[in-house]
């Protein structure tokens, strides 16, 4: 259910996020009501699934790095205020 509101109390007032089973919404078009999604019926798309793949790697190859204390001095004095755990799960 989505509303386009205009002269809504709680909108008035400037309430932003939900509020109980309805979600308040600010759009260049204007605001928005609609109610709070279920999301526990909601499966992953294939992208998704593609994505998570690809970040349990990433987070695979960062503790495999972290382990090692020769590579973690080398992500710890490369420049950038990340820590270093979080450099090696970006290379």
């Amino acid at each position: 259910m989505i509303n386009k509101t205009r002269n809504s109390v709680l909108v008035i007032l400037g309430i932003r996020g939900r509020v109980g089973d309805l979600v308040f919404k600010k759009y260049r078009c204007g605001k928005m009501v609609t109610t709070y999604p279920v999301m526990s019926q909601a499966g992953c798309s294939v992208f998704q699934h593609l994505q998570h793949d690809y970040f349990q790697q990433a987070v695979q190859n960062a503790k495999a790095i972290m382990s090692n204390p020769e590579q973690k001095r080398h992500y710890e004095k490369l420049s950038g205020k990340s820590s270093a755990r979080h450099k090696a799960l970006a290379a």
